[in-house]
Order: structure tokens, then sequence, then C-alpha cells
């Protein structure tokens, strides 16, 4: 080799090796700039009682100068632990290399009364994007130092400065300033430098924010806060994300909405060229000939066929892409989207705007200052027909017409156009509804179950359903599908295949499965010849389950918006069963609940519907809400119970059948007895009497209805009939029930029997029938009490229906018992004996006449 090649090859290495080591240019290594205020701190300082974790931080002093555009920080911390020498032996740098420069001060840690150096050139810059997860790429990097040998007790210190501002903000200030800290600090430093030309706005929000220290010279003004030992403020969990109980601090130069709307404006700005490429090249492509059927096209388009994703470094944090560039590489972030969308729209002449929000201050953006940087996505506004539309272009496999598109809660947006001067409110979103019927077939007592579920989703829960199915393989659903019932129904079995249905228009996705239960039925522990099966709506089970601890909080609680979901569960069962009907209903302002059960012989139905009209529960409202989901959870399992032995002793119908019979002969023997052996003398004799009249023909109606009515009824209840419907109290040894069941259906035998003989002996008019008439009036209402006090004992359920009919019951012997014995209508009506040929009453009628013919 020559000795020329060796000292070429010589310094090609060295300057590798140089170029290994050095710096980018935008790292650097100085000292602090000459504004920057120095803060001390207590190397001794410990945090309170309970607010210790693996590290305390003693100093956090943050100061900007946005004259030079110098962002400088200064953090001091404490290791207390082995995991604290874990978690924060690393440091970290962000910062956007397109126009910000990284300046290190100082590194250094502190052990006893010895300070080591930390800070060498040995830095790693990575690029690491945190928004990946969101395909979001904003070209930031990180510069990361390992600090070496870091021990329990060891005092961290450094401090940097990031020097650089976005140009997207042109010159623009607007800064939040959070004054209690997500940590325990010893102590906190805040300085913020502004022109002394800068016109700016401040506003506090929370309780008790520390105001600033404000000091003017002729060109600067300085807001210093300097802040003493804070703990984190307590946050409740499950909190709405607009819910902010922060001490905060807000500066603004921005003096309207409407400023902002004007900087948001030139960003969103479309040149003439791009206007005319999209115009003749993409708007031209798309078939719709109305107007409505154009804006439907384009939306889906932009919404299912542009990906999200967005490349955000620089001035593009900020400002789109141009709209051509986004339909011809077919991917772009919210604003991109937002941007083509309403190019495309405003091509066929609609008028069409991009549309600032914010996800998660929603409505509470109002509360503060205007500002540029409140903002974290991007919409469209519509204005067809006189109306407003909102289409969130980033939401794909969206459904529905024009008019029905669903549209996130974010509350307020600010529209770019000219002649917007505030925040815009938005429309509450539709209300989706998922119904979902399940319908079991009970092959026998003790056997399998069919299960068949079919579930209907219109609105976002469509929305919803498509994506998933659109995104997932079918057997991957189907098998997530039978796993969620097994919890219910362990060797649940598929039945046939998951199949769904998309009506994209009408926005209606349905899904229907099919189950096989081998094993439905289950013993119930320690209970013989006892068996049980289960029913519950488990889709909306999350709904109900509230841990009662939310009520010791101070912040209002999440909810859950918009739902609205009906849950249907129809049973047929092998044989007739009694279940008891519920109606229940808890509705206010912030939820609807509605329960029912319905029977109907061997069918029986329950219907749970749950609406959310509002995403939070108020403080104050915390404990209604506990008490009402609680209940609603109460409510959530429905059972089925046999007990094999009541089964078999309801089979035996010999005993009611006699008893039934017995019954009728006994009621017949009675009313003949009655009918010919009770024949009081009238109080006043007539022979042929008045004819029935006047009130007398109201109960005329109702006795000719009583029979009637008491005969459907006895027919509609055949367990009582055959018997087996008291036998069962019996065999279950329910004595007491058995004994009330056996003598209210002989009863009602007695009282169809009576109420008979009470029309026969009206209308031939009987001097007996007022008198058994009143002991009737009298009777109903003594058994009808008895009846619903041993029901509700029993049950434990009083209803306001049963207490009515008493009520009724009470009244109608009131009214017509003393009608019945006092009125003259009824005695010259009621005179006609068994034996009308009397020879003492023909002499007691003659006396009465000549005794009113000797007074005349």
């Amino acid at each position: 080799m020559k000795p020329c090649s060796i000292v070429g090859l010589i310094l090609f290495a060295i300057a590798l090796s140089l170029t290994a080591f050095a710096q980018p240019d935008h790292i650097k290594f100085a000292n602090a700039s000459p504004w920057v205020e120095p803060i001390t701190y207590n190397e001794k300082g410990k945090p309170d009682a309970g607010q210790g974790s693996g590290y305390y931080y003693l100093l956090s002093d943050e100061q900007e100068n946005t004259i030079t555009q110098e962002d400088y920080y200064h953090y001091a911390y404490v290791i207390l632990t082995s995991e604290g020498v874990q978690e924060m032996s690393d440091l970290n740098f962000n910062f956007d290399p397109s126009y910000q420069q990284l300046i290190f001060h100082e590194v250094k840690i502190i052990r006893g009364n010895t300070s080591y150096n930390k800070l060498s050139k040995d830095i790693q810059v990575i690029q690491r994007e945190q928004s990946m997860d969101r395909y979001l790429y904003d070209g930031s990097k990180t510069a990361v130092i390992n600090l070496k040998d870091i021990r329990v007790g060891d005092i961290v210190e450094y401090s940097f400065t990031r020097k650089g501002y976005n140009p997207i903000h042109k010159g623009h200030v607007a800064r939040t300033y959070y004054l209690d800290f997500y940590q325990s600090i010893d102590k906190s430093f805040r300085k913020l430098i502004l022109p002394a030309s800068k016109k700016v706005s401040v506003k506090s929000l929370g309780e008790k924010v520390p105001e600033p220290q404000i000091t003017k010279t002729a060109n600067e003004v300085h807001y210093t806060w300097n802040i003493g030992r804070t703990n984190p403020p307590e946050y409740d969990n499950n909190t709405p994300a607009w819910y902010d109980n922060s001490k905060v601090f807000m500066i603004s130069d921005f003096e309207s909405w409407e400023a902002v709307g004007q900087w948001a404006q030139n960003l969103f700005t479309v040149s003439q060229a791009d206007k005319d490429k999209i115009k003749k090249e993409v708007a031209s492509s798309f078939q719709a000939e109305k107007d409505s059927a154009y804006i439907l096209e384009v939306i889906r388009f932009v919404q299912d066929e542009v990906r999200y994703l967005g490349f955000e470094s620089g001035i593009n944090s900020h400002k789109p892409y141009p709209p051509f560039q986004i339909y011809d590489q077919r991917f772009g972030d919210c604003k991109d989207k937002s941007l083509l969308l309403t190019t495309l729209l405003q091509a066929r002449g609609i008028e069409a705007y991009p549309m600032l929000v914010n996800t998660t201050l929603k409505h509470t953006i109002e509360d503060r200052l205007p500002s540029s940087l409140f903002f974290d996505h991007c919409v469209v506004q519509i204005i067809f027909n006189d109306a407003k539309i909102y289409i969130d272009p980033t939401v794909s496999n969206q459904g529905g017409d024009l008019f029905h598109y669903y549209f996130p809660d974010y509350r307020r947006g600010l529209v770019i156009d000219q002649h917007i001067t505030a925040l815009d409110s938005l429309p509450s979103p539709q209300t989706p509804t998922t119904t979902e019927v399940q319908n079991f077939t009970v092959t026998s007592i003790g056997g399998a179950a069919i299960l068949t579920v079919k579930t209907t989703y219109t609105g976002s829960d469509a929305d919803y359903q498509r994506s998933e199915f659109a995104g997932t393989p079918l057997e991957s659903i189907q098998k997530r599908y039978k796993q969620y019932y097994a919890n219910l129904y362990p060797d649940i079995t598929n039945w046939g295949k998951l199949t769904f249905h998309d009506d994209r228009n009408s926005n209606i996705f349905t899904v229907e499965e099919k189950y096989s239960i081998p094993t439905f039925w289950k013993p119930i522990e320690n209970e013989e010849n006892k068996i049980y099966c289960i029913f519950e709506p488990q889709s909306i089970a999350n709904y109900f389950n509230v841990n009662k601890n939310i009520q010791q909080r101070t912040s209002p609680y999440y909810l859950s918006y918009p739902v609205n979901f009906y849950h249907h569960i129809n049973v047929t069962l092998p044989e007739s069963w009694t279940v008891n009907p519920v109606d229940e209903e808890i509705e206010n302002d912030f939820y609807l609940y509605e329960y029912r059960i319905n029977n109907n012989g061997n069918e029986f139905s329950i219907m749970t519907h749950y609406q959310t009209k509002t995403d939070h529960i108020p403080v104050d409202k915390i404990a209604q809400y506990i008490k009402d989901h609680s209940k609603m959870y109460s409510h959530l399992t429905y059972e089925l119970n046999y007990n094999n032995d009541i089964a078999e002793a309801s089979k035996n119908i010999l005993p009611g059948i006699i008893t039934t019979i017995l019954s009728i002969v006994a009621g017949v023997y009675s009313m003949f007895a009655l009918y010919h052996r009770y024949d009081p003398k009238p109080e006043r004799f007539l022979v042929h009497g008045s004819p029935i009249g006047g009130w007398l023909i109201l109960i005329a109606i109702g006795l000719v209805i009583t029979p009637i009515r008491l005969l459907m009824d006895l027919g509609s209840n055949a367990h009582l009939i055959t018997g087996t419907g008291w036998m069962t109290w019996l065999s279950a040894k329910q004595y007491g029930l058995f004994a009330f069941t056996f003598f209210s259906h002989v009863y009602n035998i007695i009282k169809l029997l009576f109420s008979v003989l009470l029309v026969v002996l009206f209308f031939q008019r009987r001097s007996s029938f007022p008198l058994l008439m009143s002991i009737q009036l009298a009777t109903n209402f003594i058994v009808l009490t008895a009846d619903v006090v041993i029901t509700n004992y029993a049950t434990e359920e009083s209803s306001y229906t049963d207490f009515q009919e008493i009520g009724k019951t009470l009244l109608a012997a009131i009214i017509w018992i003393p009608y019945l014995n006092i009125s003259q209508r009824v005695k010259e009506t009621f005179t006609i004996r068994m034996n009308d040929d009397d020879e003492d009453d023909v002499t007691e009628v003659k006396s009465e006449i000549m005794e009113t013919d000797s007074r005349f």
C-alpha cells in the first residue's frame, strides 16, 4: 500500500470519528441568557406526609422571554426510593428542529456536600413520534441524557433553553399557566417577559388563583409568580374531560375570537390555481347531478378514501397542505381533509367552511381567553338549503342521508369565515339507538334452549359497527360474541353463522346470531330437586354498575352520552308459567330508565330501556344517581326457579276438580235454599208493587254485568279450577298461602252463583233482594280488603290499582246499602214473596187501605 493511501485512510478515519461525536446545529452548550433570573431552592426540602413518591421536585423554574423567543427551564429533584432511581435517571428534551434550538446550560448531581457535573456532549438525539398511534407525525426530536451512578438521596439539577418560535403564530402571544401542579413541588417560579408595546388580556380560572407580580420598564413588562410548596389538586375519577378545577392564569394578545378567526383564515387560504385544478380534475369526476347527492358523495369520498395521516412539522402543525396534494396522495390530517372537503364543495358553488373545535374543552372554551392554542381538531360547516350541516371528515364509514349525519358532541366551534365574529354553538348530537332482541326457546324444563339474537343499530352506533365489521374478520367477531355469552352460559355453541346487513343510506346496521345452550338449567345448591335458569341483559349491565364511593366527590360524574339502548328478552317455555308483571320507570333531566315484565301463558318478556340525556351528573345529584342505578342493577338478573316436587304436585288435578264440583254443588243448593226459604215480609205490602225504575236501573246494569265478569275471571284462572295453583303452595309447605288460595277459589264460585241468584231476585222484585244485595256489597269490600292485604304481605309489593279497587268497592257499599234499606222506591218495588196469597198479608193491606180512607 502506498504511503499516501495510508495517510488518506487515517485522515478519513479521523473525519469520520469527529462526525460521529459532533452535535447537530440545533443543539448548543452555553450559559443562560442575561435576562434569566437566578432562582435558588432548599436542598433539604421534603414532601408533606402522604404526598411522597419515588422522587420529589425541589424546584420547578420556567421563564420565557417573548422578545428573544427563548424559553428557559430549570429543575431540581431529589431521589427518594429505588423506584425513583429507575424512573428519573434519564432526562428527555423535546424540540422541533425546523424552528428551534436546544441550548444546554447545566446538568449536575448533588450528593451530600459534593456536586458532580454530568453535562457532556454525548447526547443522543432520536426521532420519537409521540402521536404516531394517532397517525400523526410532527417531526419533533428528543435529546436524551442518560445519567450514570444515580443513588437514593441524590439531587438532580439541570437547566436548558429552547430558542425559536413556530413562525405560524406570526408573533401572537397566548399562554396558559397552571399554578397547581400534577405532583408535589417544594418551590415553583414562573416568569413571562413581554414587549411593553404588546397589548394583552389576562384572566384567571379556578379558586384562589395566585396573582402575578407585574413589573414594567420602558421596553418590557414582566409577569412573575413565586410559589411556595404546593400539592397536586385532588381529581375524582370518571370526571368529564372538560371539567377543570385547577388554578389557571391566561394571557393572550388576541382581542376576540374574530381575531383568532382572521389568523386562521390566512392559514386556510387556497390558491386560485389549486381551486381551478380541484374544480377541473377532481370535482368533475363525481357522478351526482343534484347538489344534495354531490355533497354526500364528496363527504364519503373524503371520509372513506382519504386516509387519516398527518405530517405536522413546523408551520404544518397548524397550516394544512394544498387540497390537490391531499387528493393526489390520498392522506391527510383533520385540517387537510377539512380543507379538501370544503374546496370540493365550493367548486360546485356550495357554501362550506373549515371549523376549529376543541374535543376536550367543548363548551368551556368560552370561559377562556381567545387563543389560537385552544383548538385541537378541524371539522366542516356546510350551509345548504338554509340549514347548517356539520361534518367530521376524519370519521369514516358513516351512514345516513345528508341531514341525518352523526356529528360528535363538540358543542363550540370557530368557523373560518371572514364574517364570523364569535364561537358557533353546535347542535347536540343526534341520539343513536341500539335495540337488542334475545329470543329464548326452552325445549323442556331442565333441558336445552335455543337463543337467537337480533341487534339493530342506528345513528353513530351503526357507524361504529360498520367500521368494526369492515376492519375485523367475521370469524373473529363471531368468536368474540360467543365468548361474551359464555360468561353467562359456559357451554353455549354456535347454532348458525353470524350474519349482518348494512343499510348505509338509512344508517341501519343489523346483526343476527344463533346459539344453542345445552345446559340451560342449573341445579340450585343445597336444594334437592330444584333447578333454575337465568336471563340477563349483559350488554346494558355496565351502565348500571356504579361504585357507591362516587358519592364522596367534589366534581361532576361523567356519563356516557348519547346512549339510547333497548334490550328485549322474549322467552317461550314448554308449559304455562306465572310471572308477576312489572312496570317501572325512572326519569329526570339526566337519564331515562324503563323496566317492564309481561306474561302470557307459556311466554313472558322482559324489556329494559336506558337513555342518557347529558354527559354528566352534577355533584348535588350523585346521591340520587347512585340510588336509581342501584335499583336498576337489582333488576339486571332474572331467574326462573323450578321445583320438581311442586311440579309433580301440580299435575295432580283430582283434588282441584273435586273441590270445584263440590263448591258448585254446595253453592247451587245454598242458592236454591235462599231462593225458597228466605222470604221476608215487605215493609209495605203491595200486591203488584212498583215497576223497576229510577236509580234501580243502575243496579240492574251492575247486576247483569257481574256474573259475566266473574265467569270470565274464573275461566282465565284454570290453574285454580284444576287445583294446580293452590296444590303447589301445599307442596311447597306454604300453608298460609295454600289456605288463602283454596278459600279464595271456593269463595269466587259461591260469589258467582250468588250473583246469579241476585239477578233472578232483582227482576222478580222479590222482597229478599234488598238485604241480600246489601250483604253482597259489604262482603265484597271485606273480602277484597283482606285479599289485597294478604297478597301485599306475601309478595312485599303494593299496587296503587289494588287500593283503587278497594276505594271503589267501599264507595259502592256506602252509596247503595243505605239506598237499598231506606229508599221508598225500593220498599215499594221489592214486595213480591214466594206466596202472595197469604191471608194475613191480604188482611194487612185491607187494613192499610181502610186506615188511609178514614184519614180523608
